[in-house]
């Protein structure tokens, strides 16, 4: 990053110094659980678009005389590839989870190697 002014090298060592309390700063919130909890809002979201509105919307079209079994198939075959879509990102998350975990242990203790 170019820093104006004309500081030079102490400036820009202040702007380094600045960036890197940040991170560590963000780093230090940052868990294997509070990953994984971000990704829970998202499949709850999916869960209630196949629980209950993609229901809706066939029982809609079928009411009105415009459900063709096709439609119907393809609803189903929606359903069933984003429900797998789904168990295959939770699984994948929570083989994930322990790197994550470690990688924050590795990173935070590059930050306390360097306050020594």
């Amino acid at each position: 990053r170019a820093v104006e002014g004309g500081g030079g090298e102490e400036e820009e060592g202040r702007v380094t110094a600045a960036g890197l309390d940040t991170t560590r700063r963000l780093l230090q919130g940052c868990t294997s659980a509070m990953i994984a909890g971000q990704w829970r809002p998202t499949e709850q979201l999916v869960s209630s678009i196949f629980d209950e509105q993609l229901p809706s919307v066939v029982e809609l079209l079928g009411m009105h005389g415009v459900l063709t079994q096709a439609t119907q198939m393809q609803a189903h075959h929606v359903e069933a590839t984003a429900r797998e879509a789904c168990a295959a990102q939770a699984d994948a998350l929570q083989g994930l989870l322990p790197e994550v975990e470690l990688m924050l242990i590795r990173v935070q203790s590059c930050f306390d190697s360097a306050d020594n």
